[in-house]
């Protein structure tokens, strides 16, 4: 009977165990997406300060929402007819494959304060430029590269995968994208999330010509070796934790898939580029984007809940770092006062 009990208590501490990692995981996701939710709208508020303003608001504060829907309005009226976003408005207005998925985000975001049929048809049309721009790989004879610049960036992977969840539970936005790509659904929306995430995994992440081992964890070292190149050793977390971020996402719609543990590796790369010569020094705030350097790290072990010390320390130099006016400066060469980007990322 003892030993029967003793089956009984391992049983139960089993399954304890299992309900508290259950409840563990629950809190992590609910935590990303809270973290998601503030990083898009903390990039619509930042790029609202960009945007005029009119004479007669100089000096006014509007409410948060109506903040949030005019930025969100601007990035409407400045979406191109292709559906993609400009990189610079003094580029000639040429789309960017680079930035869509952060821009559309914005609308995004925002359309769940206001379901606008504006917000609708804008996001239909950022799909549809999805669709219409794959990317293409080549191997040059050491490593892969992107032949075609394809809308594959980190950011739009998370987009289409909130875009996913966002279509499956609002009919009206999904018949909106349905006028634009007839017959999607929302599963085919991030089924294209993950492909184009895999893509990347598989020829960034792969050592040797058509690969059957790609990780993660190359991909990651060889967008790290790329910005050590440049030189923008302050760019490696930044990038890296968007990654984490897209990484994540993807866990919550193919659990058991592995991006879970890819999200972890890619945080691994992170803390082995931070205060590791001859990468990203936290204490060099001569480095360019040097406060997008310290966030970047800090998400990225928030999001995968690692590195606690590491977090700790980095998070007291960006407290350091700002300014008295509330904001933080840009770093660099020519540093500047008042950085839109750097204040963003650190408040959020």
């Amino acid at each position: 009977m003892t030993h029967r009990k003793d089956w009984l208590i391992y049983f139960f501490s089993l399954d304890r165990e299992s309900e508290i990692q259950t409840k563990e995981r629950r809190s992590r996701k609910v935590k990303r997406k809270i973290f998601s939710i503030l990083f898009a709208l903390v990039l619509v508020l930042s790029f609202s300060l960009v945007t005029a303003v009119p004479v007669g608001a100089q000096g006014t504060v509007p409410d948060r929402v109506t903040a949030i829907t005019d930025a969100a309005d601007r990035l409407v009226a400045l979406q191109n007819g292709d559906g993609g976003f400009m990189w610079k408005l003094v580029d000639g207005g040429a789309s960017g494959t680079n930035v869509l998925g952060v821009s559309a985000m914005g609308i995004l975001e925002t359309y769940k304060l206001e379901a606008k049929a504006e917000y609708e048809t804008a996001l239909a049309r950022a799909y549809k430029y999805v669709v219409d721009n794959p990317p293409a790989f080549t191997w040059n004879g050491s490593k892969y590269t992107e032949s075609t610049k394809g809308v594959d960036s980190f950011p739009d992977i998370t987009f289409l995968i909130k875009l996913a969840n966002a279509a499956d539970s609002n009919p009206d936005l999904l018949t909106a994208i349905q006028a634009q790509v007839p017959g999607i659904t929302a599963t085919d929306i991030a089924a294209l999330a993950k492909s184009r995430w895999d893509g990347r995994v598989n020829h960034f992440g792969a050592t040797i010509e058509n690969d059957p081992n790609p990780t993660a964890t190359k991909m990651a070292e060889y967008i790290r070796d790329i910005r050590h190149g440049q030189p923008y050793d302050a760019l490696i977390p930044w990038d890296l934790e968007a990654a984490v971020k897209a990484a994540l996402a993807l866990d919550n719609s193919y659990l058991g898939q592995g991006y879970d543990q890819q999200a972890i590796d890619i945080a691994g790369v992170i803390n082995a580029c931070v205060d590791v010569e001859p990468y990203f020094s936290s204490t060099d705030t001569t480095q360019e984007e040097y406060i997008l350097g310290l966030t970047g790290a800090i998400e990225a072990f928030e999001e995968t809940n690692l590195y606690p010390a590491k977090v700790t320390e980095l998070m007291g130099l960006l407290l350091n770092q700002q300014q008295s006016g509330g904001y933080w400066n840009y770093h660099g060469a020519t540093p500047a006062d008042m950085s839109v980007q750097s204040t963003a990322y650190a408040v959020m």
